[in-house]
């Protein structure tokens, strides 16, 4: 007989003001977790709202929506120490993706992500790793 462990849901907090990326965002939990993972469960709202919920571990945040790039990362690390960051950012800007990394975020996906790669970063990013795409090596 196997044993079935009872794993709490991880809760992550999904920042878009664009609704068409907010639905595009909430569809990669559409599909429940591989066997033996904790359920991935998404929570929406304005940027704020998700950084007083202390439930939240995890944030995906839409980069082309913070005119201030990196200091939206920065703001958010100041509140929030230990929130693991998923940025998704303009594509062919590897200065961009190494301070995002640099300014805390866990992953760095560009635009032109679809769905399976943002769910499997938002895995290797819950499972405790970092995700870049391949092919990613700063020089």
């Amino acid at each position: 007989m196997s044993s079935i462990r009872n794993l709490e849901p991880i809760n992550i907090g999904l920042v878009s003001d664009v609704p068409i990326r907010l639905e595009g965002l909430l569809s990669i939990f559409d599909h429940p977790a591989l066997e033996g993972n904790a359920p991935l469960c998404p929570k929406t709202g304005a940027l704020p709202e998700l950084l007083v919920l202390p439930s939240i571990e995890y944030l995906v945040i839409d980069m082309h929506e913070w005119p201030g790039g990196l200091a939206i990362l920065d703001s958010i690390r100041r509140a929030r120490p230990a929130l693991r960051l998923i940025v998704i950012g303009p594509e062919g800007n590897d200065e961009l993706i190494m301070e995002s990394i640099i300014a805390g975020a866990r992953a760095y996906l560009d635009v032109t992500a679809d769905i399976a790669m943002v769910r499997q970063a938002i895995e290797v990013v819950t499972g405790g790793s970092i995700w870049l795409r391949a092919g990613f090596f700063p020089s």
